[in-house]
């Protein structure tokens, strides 16, 4: 849920997140951009699309992302 993105977007030194098989969506993707030390985010079997993984990638270079290509 959004409640828990919000928390875990205050989680500084997080390295790896699987978010696979949940709500979460492009917008909520957003709350993770200043997660600076991430470098892997699993959403497979989520409603991210390409246009939500090329904009956290964008800001977050190092970030390897898995999903559901379109």
């Amino acid at each position: 849920s959004r409640d828990v993105l919000e928390t875990i977007a205050n989680w500084n030194y997080l390295g790896h997140l699987d978010l696979a098989n949940t709500d979460v969506k492009d917008s909520d993707l957003q709350m993770l951009r200043n997660l600076k030390y991430l470098r892997h985010l699993n959403v497979r079997g989520t409603n991210v699309t390409s246009a939500g993984v090329d904009d956290l990638v964008s800001q977050l270079p190092q970030l390897k992302i898995i999903w559901d290509k379109e």
